[in-house]
């Protein structure tokens, strides 16, 4: 994959890092957002130990940039965009995260024929897919698959809730991922979710406090 050597300043400190932009995480993309961006902190490609993490071992940071439900675009360190969490993304990286910025369909985004193609629960789907490529790409992935954080504001708190929530629900199974299981402990950074919560407690009922991811995704060496 291609990427970058990048730095931001974090204050009076700066922050260096590797940026592997726009890599597919589904095999069948239906719009170009569907797309993720991964930044790395420099040091653990010269064997350094950042808060006592290393290139295999760092938790692995999800922030999305859904807000209102619209499409929620890829983002970067640096984006001065409202809810593109560039400030949160340059503090990760700072203690040793690896950040992962996946694209997500929303509610207004249309084909060439006009259709409608992110409506509910499309946001969901999307996600789920980015953690599974992560997942079956664990060999050549930057950081620990076993220890995901999914964080967003507004309707992203509520995806980064109904992510885990949702794990192993039937409807969304039978409907839209057919694929093997997958199972992954993810924490929940929510901010102001909007939800309903008749639909998350629903969502819940299957499997309470830990997530079981279901999507689809494709292999590719990153590291």
């Amino acid at each position: 994959n291609k990427y970058t050597e990048e730095s931001i300043k974090d204050g009076v400190s700066t922050v260096k890092y590797r940026a592997f932009w726009d890599i597919d995480y589904v095999s069948k993309p239906v719009h170009s957002i569907q797309k993720m961006n991964v930044f790395v902190p420099l040091g653990y490609y010269k064997n350094e130990i950042i808060n006592d993490y290393g290139l295999n071992t760092a938790p692995i940071f999800m922030p999305n940039t859904v807000g209102g439900y619209f499409p929620g675009p890829r983002t970067f360190p640096g984006n001065k965009k409202i809810l593109y969490n560039s400030s949160t993304m340059v503090k990760t990286l700072s203690r040793g995260y690896v950040v992962v910025s996946a694209g997500l369909r929303g509610r207004t985004l249309t084909n060439e024929e006009g259709e409608f193609i992110g409506k509910a629960p499309a946001f969901i789907i999307d996600m789920k897919s980015a953690i599974r490529y992560i997942k079956l790409n664990k060999d050549n992935f930057p950081g620990d698959v076993n220890k995901i954080i999914a964080n967003g504001t507004s309707a992203g708190g509520a995806i980064s809730a109904l992510v885990g929530a949702s794990g192993n629900n039937v409807f969304l199974k039978k409907n839209w991922m057919k694929s093997v299981r997958l199972t992954v402990r993810i924490i929940y950074l929510p901010y102001r979710p909007i939800v309903r919560f008749i639909i998350l407690r629903m969502l819940m009922l299957p499997m309470y406090g830990s997530s079981t991811v279901l999507t689809t995704g494709i292999r590719k060496k990153l590291i």
